[in-house]
């Protein structure tokens, strides 16, 4: 990556991280549900490359990934991972809890020849772990972050699955999938994760503007995502994302909400 990429990207992430930080102590100072003001929300659109996210209409390609070139972070507006970030998911299961944790850490792993973001995942129900996985990701510099793979484990200690979730781009006819367009079009249907046949998952951009109340505060405008298993009619997930933070909420096909509580930096 240029020099000029690279410190663009390094001056993005760090405005990010004292917006989120600054929307944090505005709620602290609030009764119940704190709300992100348009204020904070334009900053992190600033933050992020500046400006507002285009309205754009119609349907946009996806990106062919061979002759792509990769920036060293991944800065997405709506999906960013900067190491040390830690946030934390809630979801009711009958009369328990279920978190989820999700650390973007500082490591990096090769898929395809090139050097993947790690981004690990925890699962508790009511604190006991339930599950491991990490995820790894690149964005091009475009912009667009790209699904790598995944490895998922059950409880601690437990092998690295060989079928259901796990899978890496370039093995058993998996291929990177979209995890986020720099530039979202509403209407636009892609695969998220090229999984080997019968497994790949679809997504498609629903709303660039969607509002959403979760733990963490009310957050908007998100884009909200819907995903579904390519040989499956079943109902859809629902994901959306906010500004400056990335995923906020989740919807499964059952009605299930994962909502996002905090976010720290270690």
């Amino acid at each position: 990556m240029h020099k000029t990429h690279a410190s663009a990207a390094a001056h993005s992430i760090a405005r990010v991280r004292a917006v989120v930080r600054a929307s944090a102590r505005t709620r602290r100072t609030r009764n119940g549900l704190g709300t992100i003001s348009c204020l904070v929300s334009a900053m992190v659109l600033s933050a992020c490359g500046g400006g507002s996210v285009p309205r754009l209409a119609g349907v946009q390609s996806t990106p062919e990934f061979e002759g792509q070139t990769f920036a060293g972070d991944v800065s997405n507006l709506h999906y960013p991972l900067i190491p040390g970030t830690e946030l934390t998911y809630a979801r009711a299961e009958g009369t328990s809890v279920e978190t989820t944790t999700v650390r973007v850490t500082a490591r990096k792993r090769e898929v395809l020849g090139v050097s993947c973001a790690v981004v690990t995942e925890t699962v508790r129900l009511d604190g006991v772990v339930i599950e491991e996985s990490e995820r790894w990701h690149v964005q091009d510099t475009q912009g667009n972050v790209w699904n790598m793979g995944v490895m998922e484990r059950g409880p601690p200690g437990g092998s690295p699955q060989a079928e259901g979730e796990s899978w890496e781009a370039g093995r058993a006819g998996a291929r990177p999938g979209i995890a986020m367009f720099a530039y979202p079009v509403r209407g636009t249907t892609y695969p998220s994760e090229p999984r080997p046949a019968g497994e790949a998952e679809i997504a498609t951009v629903s709303s660039l503007g969607a509002t959403v109340l979760v733990p963490f505060g009310g957050v908007g405008p998100c884009i909200e995502i819907t995903e579904r298993l390519e040989l499956e009619s079943g109902g859809a997930e629902r994901s959306y994302f906010a500004p400056g933070v990335g995923l906020v909420l989740e919807i499964d096909a059952e009605g299930r909400r994962l909502e996002l509580v905090r976010v720290k930096f270690n």
